[in-house]
This record gives structure tokens, sequence and C-alpha cells, in this order.
């Protein structure tokens, strides 16, 4: 696997310790956007005190669990983003994808669309985008405001809420064919999206506005 966390052992009482492998040609890539140079190495043992990696390493602790591990390449690739450009003071830019790559990550759009129930790799994505994964990445959150995974997450939320809406289903039968591997984060994600369980927004009442009371066009 090019990036991926794997939780390498316990320091003290308390204490965890994550470590990121990565193949030398996507560390090379990522240094080369996020310090200016293929050829970055670290010149310090420790990152500065003030770096809120918090987030990032919660995220790896979790693939390193055996959870989200579909989400576990971003997580990899966005923690070394964060490092190597924290130790190398550049600021991040993000791209301004050309009208070729628009065409191409709007390609891969169309394949998540396609195939949203099926367990998709960010090296799928960027091989139909014809992209590094990295690339694909960066320019994909730049046209979209999200990542991937979250567009994945979203999409097959709003298809779980049409299905809750138009079938009888069960509910695990529902997450299952979606794709949602575990019924627990199913319920989880949809109550925060849609503020209320799955079951719970089932029997909700639809509420139809009635046309005298819709905004003028």
């Amino acid at each position: 696997m090019p990036a991926r966390a794997s939780n390498a052992g316990t320091i003290t009482v308390g204490d965890r310790c994550v470590a990121f492998h990565f193949d030398a040609a996507l560390f090379e890539e990522i240094a080369a956007t996020a310090a200016g140079s293929h050829r970055f190495r670290f010149p310090i043992a420790m990152l500065p005190s003030g770096a809120n990696l918090a987030p990032s390493i919660v995220e790896a602790l979790l693939h390193a669990s055996g959870e989200s591990l579909a989400k576990a390449d971003e997580t990899a690739i966005a923690t070394a983003d964060i490092v190597i450009r924290t130790v190398s003071g550049l600021a991040d830019a993000p791209p301004s994808p050309m009208p070729r790559e628009r065409r191409r990550l709007i390609r891969a759009i169309d394949y998540l669309e396609e195939h949203g129930d099926e367990a998709i790799s960010l090296d799928d994505l960027g091989a139909v985008a014809c992209m590094s994964k990295y690339h694909f990445l960066r320019c994909f959150r730049a046209l979209t405001g999200v990542t991937p995974h979250q567009y994945l997450i979203a999409l097959r939320l709003r298809r779980a809420a049409t299905a809750l809406r138009t079938t009888l289903e069960p509910v695990a039968a529902i997450a299952f064919e979606l794709g949602f591997g575990d019924l627990s984060t199913f319920n989880a994600r949809f109550r925060s999206a849609f503020g209320a369980s799955p079951q719970r927004f089932r029997r909700r009442p639809m509420v139809l506005q009635r046309r005298s009371e819709r905004a003028p066009e």
C-alpha cells in the first residue's frame, strides 16, 4: 500500500505510536508541492509545539485499528502534507484545476456516482482521472470543497435518505447495499447529516409546501 498508518506499539502506559509508511515516489511528490523540493529531508526530529496534528493523528489511530479504511490514504497524505509544510514554512496554495483537469475530475465524479455502493480507493479514482492520487486529491478538494471520501459518504447518505422514504427495506439492508460496512457507523453518520436516526427519519411526515405558499419565481 503506497500510504498507510499502522499502530507501531506502546511507548509508555497511555501512549500510542502511529507510523506512516509511504512509497518513495509518493513522498517525493508530496514534498515537491508542500516544501518546494522533492529532495526534502526533515531538518529536525520533532515538530514545533504549536503544530496541531491531533485530528490527523486520531484519524490515523482509527485506521490503524481497522476502522474507516477507505479514508486511510487521504488521512496519511493530508498528515504528510501538513507536517512537511509546518517544518518547511511553506504556505499552502490550493491548486486551480485547468480545463483538462476539470474534465478528468468530472469523469471521476461520474465514476463515484456510478459505483457509489462499491469499495473505491484513491488509487481507483486517480486512475480514472489519469492523475497521481496526491494531485487528484488536491484538485478534487479544490473543485468540490470536500475530499473524495467525504463526497462518497454524502452521496451514500442522500441515497439512503431516498430509499428510507420510498421503500420498505430494513435500515440495515439499505446501509449495506449502499456500501456502509457497519450499521452503527451508518446510523451515526445519518444522524449527523439529517438530525435524526434512520428510523425516525423514515417515520417523519413529509412536509409538502402548498403552491400558494411557495415563493414567487
